[in-house]
This record gives C-alpha cells, sequence and structure tokens, in this order.
C-alpha cells in the first residue's frame, strides 16, 4: 500500500514511512486512537510542523500521546487546575480538530501545545451541553403545556376515577357490604376526592 506523506507530499509504499523504532512506536500511537481520530490526528500532526523543517517522528508520536491521555479522560477543560469541566466524546475531538485543520491559516503556527485544541473542544462541548439543556427544557414545558392547556381531560379523568369508585360501591351495597347510610357517606366523600359537584344524587 503507498502513502503520500502530509508535510512534504513525498509518496511511497508505508513501509518506508515507519523504518525505524521512533516510526514504529508513531504507527502503534494513531492505532491505539479511536478509530474516528486516526485519520484528523494525522493531519493535526502538520499543525506542529516547524516552519523550515520536517516534524520529527520522535516529537509526532509525544502529540499522539498527549492526545490520547486528553481523549482518554471523556472530559475536556481549560485549565487542568480546577477549572470547568464538559463531556467530550472522541466524535467532538475529531470535529474540533477539522475545524482547526480548515481555520488553519487563521492560526499561529507551529502550534506549542494542545491548548487551542482543547478551547476548541471545550466550545463545541459547551454547545452540545448547552443545546441538550434546552432541549430538555422544551419538552418539560410541552409537557406542562398539554396538562395545562387541556383542562377537559384532567376533570374527565378525574370523572372516570369517580365513577369507578361509585361503581364499586355499588357492588358493595348490592351484595350487602354496606348499609345505605355507609354508601351515601362513601359516595360523598368520593365526590370531594374526585372534585365532583357534591349536589349529584347518589344512584
Amino acid at each position: 500500500m503507498r502513502a503520500t506523506c502530509p508535510d512534504c507530499g513525498a509518496t511511497g509504499h508505508v513501509s518506508a514511512f515507519f523504518a525505524d523504532d521512533d516510526g514504529k512506536r508513531l504507527l502503534a500511537a494513531v492505532v491505539e486512537l479511536p478509530s474516528e481520530l486516526q485519520r484528523p490526528a494525522i493531519g493535526y500532526l502538520s499543525l506542529f510542523k516547524p516552519p523550515k523543517n520536517s516534524l520529527s517522528a520522535a516529537r509526532a508520536t509525544r502529540v499522539v500521546l498527549d492526545l490520547q491521555q486528553l481523549v482518554a479522560t471523556g472530559t475536556v477543560c481549560l485549565d487542568d487546575r480546577g477549572g470547568v469541566r464538559r463531556n467530550a466524546t472522541p466524535t467532538l475531538w475529531a470535529r474540533a480538530i477539522e475545524q482547526m485543520l480548515q481555520q488553519r491559516e487563521s492560526l499561529t503556527l507551529p502550534l506549542p501545545s494542545h491548548a487551542y485544541l482543547r478551547k476548541v473542544v471545550f466550545t463545541l462541548a459547551d454547545q452540545v451541553e448547552a443545546k441538550a439543556e434546552r432541549e430538555i427544557e422544551q419538552q418539560r414545558k410541552s409537557g406542562q403545556h398539554r396538562v395545562a392547556g387541556n383542562p377537559a381531560k384532567r376533570e374527565q379523568t378525574q370523572r372516570e376515577k369517580y365513577e369507578n369508585h361509585a361503581a364499586w360501591l355499588r357492588q358493595q351495597l348490592s351484595l350487602g357490604g354496606m348499609t345505605r347510610d355507609e354508601f351515601d357517606l362513601a359516595m360523598t366523600e368520593a365526590r370531594v376526592r374526585h372534585g365532583i359537584a357534591t349536589h349529584e344524587k347518589n344512584p
């Protein structure tokens, strides 16, 4: 299989790019990344390339290993000394890298660290969480609207509960399980409990 170097444009068999130990370690580090991050990570390395020199395999390996550690936490923060953390999936890290690659002309290169990437990931994660919170709030309000906006349905439910209770009381009366006075008192209590007009006559 042939490959092309993203830095100098050289082409050749893929094994030629990993002939030495540093190259092999770099390959192993890239393979250990989540699958959705492997391809973006190769492009991300180009952002660390010195302006007049190639990026050494040893330096590239360190960049990838540090990226592994950041992604493995499942979160992102701007300050490890106690800053706010946001959930961050590998897909989110990949999106952030792709965004940086698209805007590379506006970046100050070479990158000295992952600080800018973390900032981009944090911003994306913040947007994701804010969107999720808005959706939950909308669902909550929508649910309240359906209940509050349909009082007839709420009254019907209470009526159904009352009718079921009244049917059971009538059965108890017919079977001799209670006296007429007890039945009348229980029906009154049922009407009060379910919000039914108390002037209704007992059957």
